[in-house]
């Protein structure tokens, strides 16, 4: 059984650092086309289809928590799709 102790943990954390934090452009949920958005890992181009024609026939969404309303989005990932998105 492997156990993170935090002694391995010092160790590492002398030997690696973070360099450069990479930056993340947001893609607004309010204003992107189909393709825009099916760049993100979690969106399928039929997704991305699904959260504009919602977006189209409920207006603007109001919170990144209105995604679990459409069709086929997977709310289980909501949190780490969330991280790319803005209103």
């Amino acid at each position: 059984e492997l156990l993170f102790l935090p002694e391995v943990a010092k160790k590492v954390l002398h030997k690696f650092q973070v360099s450069d934090v990479p930056s993340v452009k947001k893609i607004n949920i309010n204003k992107a086309g189909v393709d825009e958005l099916s760049q993100l890992v979690y969106i399928s181009k039929s997704l991305a289809y699904n959260i504009v024609g919602y977006r189209e026939g409920n207006g603007s969404f109001e919170s990144i928590q209105d995604l679990i309303h459409v069709d086929g989005f997977p709310t289980e990932k909501l949190d780490r799709i969330a991280l790319y998105l803005s209103l």
